[in-house]
């Protein structure tokens, strides 16, 4: 057999393994988040802040979009060189950890540059986004790119206004319902 014949024939099992049945099924498996880092979805407040003592309680429980609670704190985070702040939430009327937001500190100035910053890391690990939104809201400039797995929607906003009095730029991590069903 010469050298193109072989090469061709590895091509084409290169590109049918893949197919045939019986295969292990990591070949083409879809990335998943159970939850962020360490806190997983369901983990509840107590267990999250037995295994990692650096959370906070939240000094009040505010009541945040949605019917989420936010319990715990984690005031700093550092992703590459952004200061962040993360929020881990619950459900109003729950004890279990299904929501988690991180976000950008207020002071920090190139909110733009840190979200596509932000943009490449999350399509990096988990590929492109399965929605993005870029229509400008009146004066208001505002992008959100959404990631759809099976166990968790990532939603990563920017939202600034022309004068720079309103910045904001989050990640929020939420668990799907499939995630929290029992198995």
């Amino acid at each position: 057999m010469g050298h193109a014949e072989g090469m061709r024939l590895f091509l084409i099992a290169a590109v049918a393994l893949p197919l045939l049945p019986g295969q292990p099924k990591d070949l083409n498996r879809e990335r998943d988040e159970d939850g962020f880092g360490n806190i997983k979805w369901g983990m509840t407040v107590a267990e999250a802040k037995a295994a990692f003592p650096g959370l906070r309680e939240a000094g009040r429980s505010e009541l945040t979009s949605g019917g989420f609670e936010e319990r715990l704190i984690q005031p700093v985070l550092m992703i590459g060189s952004m200061e962040m702040t993360v929020s881990i939430q619950t459900k109003a009327d729950s004890d279990a950890i299904t929501r988690i937001v991180l976000k950008l500190a207020p002071f920090v100035q190139h909110r733009k540059t840190a979200f596509q910053f932000l943009t490449n890391n999350l399509i990096q690990k988990y590929g492109k986004p399965s929605h993005r939104d870029t229509a400008p809201r009146g004066r208001m400039k505002e992008e959100t790119e959404v990631w759809v797995l099976p166990s968790t929607i990532i939603t990563l906003d920017w939202r600034e206004e022309p004068t720079g009095k309103f910045r904001l730029l989050d990640i929020t991590y939420e668990a799907t319902d499939k995630s929290l069903s029992p198995p």
